[in-house]
């Protein structure tokens, strides 16, 4: 008789051990799902806020309704209302003074995010000409608040900080 407990015993150890650690296996995949997740949901708010100040930054008078366009598409509430009350005193002021720019994205990255909202900080700069005048380079900071309305990033405001 107590060899057949030492084999039940001693294979009920390996079985209660595989089932553990199968089960461990289970929870990290889970975990790490989880973490792919919002690793994703991040990467597409700074995707958005980056195209928003790309946007916002590379334009030309043949181009810059184009850009606003695209703007608006990705803005929520109060500042898509706002942006909307702009956009013709904007592309007009551009026009008139034969503003090129050229923007580039030196860095972005994730103030907080949830589920529902981000806020992303990106640095970026451009080279920036107007009718008569030697192009010069400024440096822009701004801080983008976004808000996920059906699985979409909307800016629903953008600011310039220091």
């Amino acid at each position: 008789m107590t060899t057949v407990k030492r084999l039940l015993g001693g294979r009920l150890f390996w079985i209660v051990l595989a089932l553990l650690v199968g089960a461990l296996v289970a929870w990290e995949v889970v975990g790490l799902r989880s973490d792919q997740a919002v690793d994703d949901r991040r990467d597409a708010a700074v995707k958005t806020a980056t195209a928003q100040v790309l946007d916002l930054t590379t334009l030309d008078s043949e181009t810059v309704e184009g850009k606003l366009a695209a703007m608006a598409k990705r803005t929520a509430g109060d500042f898509a209302d706002q942006l909307g009350g702009i956009t013709t005193t904007f592309a007009n002021l551009v026009k008139q003074n034969q503003i090129t720019a050229k923007g580039v994205v030196d860095a972005a990255g994730v103030v907080s995010s949830s589920d529902k909202d981000a806020v992303v900080i990106v640095a970026s700069s451009a080279t920036v000409t107007e009718k008569g005048k030697q192009p010069t380079v400024r440096s822009y900071r701004m801080q983008i608040t976004l808000e996920r309305q059906k699985g979409e990033w909307k800016v629903n405001d953008m600011e310039f900080v220091q």
